[in-house]
């Protein structure tokens, strides 16, 4: 008898431990947030460019001998660049609104050709015909 009353006094001994520790558990105060593992990411400011200077009016055109139109390139926006051969043979790519050649400055670009600007006039160069293999 004395075996069976020693059990029914740990039996509660145990379930009031367990009681008491799952009070602890959900009345607990609450804990802070842990601190995320890393930081949020941070945006920079933008650096704000330099103003592009306007180009001095040149008192004589400047020359446009020699330009052959390449190709032309268009991007989302309405930006795009034009690709030249110079009269020395070489190629260069050129963005809208900047010089081909000194004094010579690539105004726009459309799908059939581009518009330059060599201080006195607008030149239009077309596009080359493409030429079938035969």
């Amino acid at each position: 008898m004395r075996f069976a009353f020693e059990r029914r006094r740990l039996i509660a001994l145990a379930g009031a431990a367990m009681v008491g520790a799952a009070g602890l558990i959900l009345l607990r105060p609450d804990e802070a947030p842990a601190p995320p593992m890393f930081p949020p990411p941070t945006v920079a400011a933008p650096i704000p460019l330099p103003p592009e200077l306007p180009a001095a009016p040149s008192p004589v055109a400047a020359s446009t001998a020699g330009l052959q139109l390449k190709g032309v390139l268009g991007f989302i926006g309405g930006a795009g660049a034009a690709i030249f051969g110079l009269p020395d043979g070489r190629q260069r790519l050129v963005s809208v609104g900047r010089e081909v050649t000194p004094g010579v400055r690539l105004e726009s670009i459309g799908a059939a050709g581009a518009t330059v600007h060599d201080g006195a006039q607008r030149l239009e160069f077309a596009l080359p015909e493409l030429q079938a293999a035969d």
